[in-house]
This record gives structure tokens, sequence and C-alpha cells, in this order.
């Protein structure tokens, strides 16, 4: 993966958790500075936001502290940033795009919450 950028090519990962990185890829570094941008969504543990808080240089309490709707995003040239979040239930350019969902019932804050809550 670490070589496709000097091929001009891009790559999208999605990992659940930095750990899960770590145990799969001994170069677990080497494939992280090779991203163009960083994302986490937050940290729901301690640990985490210090493993987070590392990669990001940014102090934990930043990514604990975050509220559920925003981002941190870390991208060449520029300071780690807060984002909102994209809500395909809500936000106006998904909400025609998007199919039915078992959880969801509906499209706004009345919607039936499927089995398990929101």
């Amino acid at each position: 993966m670490t070589l496709l950028r000097g091929y001009g090519m891009t790559t999208i990962t999605l990992w659940q958790d930095l750990a899960r990185m770590q145990t799969l890829y001994d170069d677990w570094r080497t494939l992280l500075n090779n991203c163009a941008v960083v994302e986490t969504l937050g940290a729901s543990t301690w640990e985490m936001a210090k493993n987070l808080g590392d990669v990001f240089g940014v102090a934990p309490e930043v990514l604990r502290d975050m509220p559920p709707e925003h981002a941190l995003v870390s991208a060449p040239g520029t300071r780690p940033f807060q984002v909102r979040r994209s809500d395909c239930l809500r936000d106006r350019p998904f909400c025609d795009r998007r199919g039915s969902n078992p959880w969801f019932s509906g499209p706004g804050p009345g919607a039936s919450a499927g089995p398990f809550g929101r």
C-alpha cells in the first residue's frame, strides 16, 4: 500500500481501532505516515485517546471532549481540526440517495430507532 502513493494512486482504508492496525501490520507506522489525510471519529476510552492523541499531536482530552457529531482531521500543511460529521439521515445531499434501512424507519428526529436504539 505504501508504494501506491508514488504511482499517483489513492486508497481509502477504514480502521475501527488503531490497535487492530498495530496487530496486523508490523510496519503500521509506515502505513499511517503515508496517509495524506487521517480522520478519527473520537475516542471512547482513555487509552484510545492517548494513542490517537500521539498520532494527531493533540492532548487526549481533545479527543475525549470532542462532541459526538464531530470528527478530527489531520491533513498536510494544517494543524488537526474538527469538522462536523456527515449525517446521511439528516443532511440534504444524502437524504434522497439513501435506501431504506430497517434500523431507521424515518428521516428525522422523530424516526424509529430500530431494535437497538440510536
